[in-house]
């Protein structure tokens, strides 16, 4: 038999041995992730409900575990550390600008806690499932229950058979009429409106086509279902149809129908099991900053002095510091701590469920409401076979986006360019020097050229 890939040991927090002196500080960190998570799902809820009806709202554009996150996050009073772009920058201005409506209406109180990101990052992925999940499984019989009311399918069918029955039709013969008359108009007019582009080809289908065009509305311009089929679209990509869930229910409360719910709330005065990391630990139990152990900066024991025994001694030449002017004294080094120093400072890490085993690992995450507590286990094989899936994955991205030089100049080719017809550079004619005619050194055919001239000056002089 394969070993499972995950897997929890389950125990009380008195079986774990959770250390006594920190036992107030879990149920405390549980009542207020538990008091800020019902909040969130009611925030959303609000929220969504308002932006349905906006054009290209923001918040279904990035409908995602990041909508979530900052949701929660905007439930306490602190300030978020991730740096965040000009798309997060808005919706979280959209989401604030709820919150003092949400504050009045339903009596949330903010006040300051310890880092939540790590807290945020759990509970936005698990509400985000449990919306996907809700839309697999109930937004195909939604669509289906609108068709049918809208055709009144089950007054039809109840006015059919009285009918027949007044006229002593045989019970097949009723079973026949049924099929033609209401179950086959029934079934061609879903097969049509599972479309994202429905063609009506009866009054009644144009009727229901009217009835969802506000629900068609709502997916974007140019969005196509999976083979051309809304109930397999909402199960391969759930979040596309959360904004048309909302609307369909908006569409059958107005026209006087129950709907089913679209958005979730969380009403349970038990507390859920919330997520505990190292992190989460070192934050929230033991209220420190988490300063984990690297091979750059290894794991410091608390009794260790703050100035290291291998430290150089001062040398013999120096003269000594005078009483009056003592040295200021050194800032004690932060102590870190690895995974297992962190989790064995509240816990019995030699218990089975703690313990290192040949084919699987604690890695340092469990969950627990404050009664109770799982102990998360995973297969050390499987566990490394995903980590080195991801980074292969990384790697096969960040070469398709970012190629390196040498793929570069490998795929570069230059291209010899077709150059125009230049004409040379001017360079300007060299003249000789200026000679005048009579010098000896005039060229002979300027002399006979001149001579004339100087034969005419000769006889006027005699003359």
């Amino acid at each position: 038999m394969e070993a499972p890939g995950t897997f929890a040991r389950k125990h009380s927090v008195q079986g774990a041995k959770w250390k006594p002196a920190y036992l107030s500080r879990l149920h405390e960190y549980v009542a207020d992730v538990n008091y800020l998570t019902s909040h969130a799902y009611a925030f959303a809820r609000f929220i969504l409900l308002h932006e349905v009806d906006i054009e290209d709202s923001i918040i279904f554009q990035q409908f995602g575990s990041s909508f979530f996150y900052d949701v929660f996050l905007s439930c306490a009073e602190r300030e978020d550390e991730r740096e965040a772009g000009v798309e997060a920058q808005v919706r979280r201005a959209v989401i604030l600008s709820y919150r003092d409506e949400y504050k009045r209406l339903s009596g949330l109180t903010l006040r300051k806690y310890e880092p939540l990101s790590a807290v945020a990052s759990y509970v936005s992925k698990s509400i985000l499932t449990d919306y996907k999940n809700n839309v697999m499984l109930r937004f195909g019989e939604a669509w289906r229950r609108a068709i049918n009311l809208k055709l009144d399918s089950k007054n039809k069918m109840d006015k059919l058979v009285k009918r027949l029955k007044s006229e002593g039709r045989s019970v097949e013969e009723i079973r026949e009429q049924r099929q033609v008359q209401i179950w086959s108009p029934a079934r061609h007019a879903k097969q049509v409106l599972c479309s994202c582009r429905p063609v009506a080809t009866t009054a009644e289908e144009q009727t229901i086509i009217d009835f969802v065009t506000p629900v068609l509305k709502c997916y974007p311009v140019g969005h196509e279902f999976k083979e051309d089929s809304i109930y397999l679209d909402c199960k391969t990509s759930p979040e596309k149809h959360i904004k048309a869930f909302i609307m369909l229910n908006k569409c059958l409360v107005a026209g006087g129908y129950s709907c089913i719910q679209a958005l979730l709330l969380r009403r349970s005065w038990v507390y859920a099991h919330v997520p505990i990391n190292t992190m989460i630990l070192a934050n929230h139990i033991f209220r420190e900053k988490y300063r984990p152990a690297t091979d750059k900066q290894p794991a410091v024991s608390p009794n260790e002095s703050a100035t290291s025994p291998n430290e150089p001694a001062a040398p013999t030449g120096k003269p000594a510091v005078p009483a009056s002017k003592p040295r200021k004294p050194k800032k004690p080094k932060p102590i870190r701590y690895t995974q297992e120093g962190y989790w064995e400072r509240v816990v019995d890490l030699k218990m089975k469920s703690f313990k290192d085993h040949p084919r699987h690992m604690f890695t340092g995450y469990v969950m627990t409401d404050g009664v109770s507590i799982s102990v998360i286990r995973k297969n050390k094989e499987k566990l490394a076979a995903k980590v080195a899936s991801k980074k292969r994955k990384r790697e096969e991205q960040a070469q398709q986006e970012q190629p390196t030089v040498q793929r570069a100049r490998l795929a570069y080719q230059p291209v010899q360019p077709v150059l125009p017809m230049v004409p040379p550079p001017y360079q300007p004619m060299v003249l000789p020097p200026y000679q005048p005619f009579y010098q000896p050194s005039v060229q002979p055919m300027v002399q006979q050229e001149q001579q004339p001239w100087i034969q005419v000056v000769q006889q006027a002089q005699e003359a």
